[in-house]
């Protein structure tokens, strides 16, 4: 399970430690968001921007392959890891958002749009005994 301040998600992920000499690491992650409202996201940011129809219904897909470092003892581990994320989303009601923002009637598709590029992630692990 995830939450990103928009909406709920189904995640899912493995990571392999080589726990000798170098303790360098493969992870491969992902997941899907579901629909949640980014509007409210938008106004943290701009209190004065108007409502966007597409922002209404936005979710996503993503994926993360990644290579790292863990440092750290039996009970706590500090990890860096970096690689490659690839995220995938549908603009819903793309056309409303386009005919409301520019004022004429445009007739549009909902776009698919995706990203690939690089990822980072810091963290720790906190084990109970």
């Amino acid at each position: 399970m995830g939450f990103n301040g928009i909406g709920f998600a189904i995640r899912g992920g493995a990571t392999l430690v080589n726990p000798f000499v170098l303790p360098l690491s493969l992870s491969w992650e992902g997941g899907h968001y579901f629909e949640g409202d980014a509007n409210r996201i938008v106004r943290l940011f701009s209190s004065d921007q108007p409502e966007v129809a597409s922002l209404k219904r936005f979710s996503y897909d993503y994926m993360n392959l990644l290579v790292g470092l863990e440092v750290g003892a039996r009970r706590f581990t500090f990890y860096v890891r970096a690689g490659l994320t690839w995220m995938s989303a549908t603009v819903k009601d793309f056309q409303e958002s386009v005919n409301d923002l520019a004022h004429i009637g445009v007739v549009a598709s909902n776009p698919q749009l995706h990203y690939q590029g690089p990822a980072l992630k810091l963290g720790t692990i906190v084990f109970f005994q």
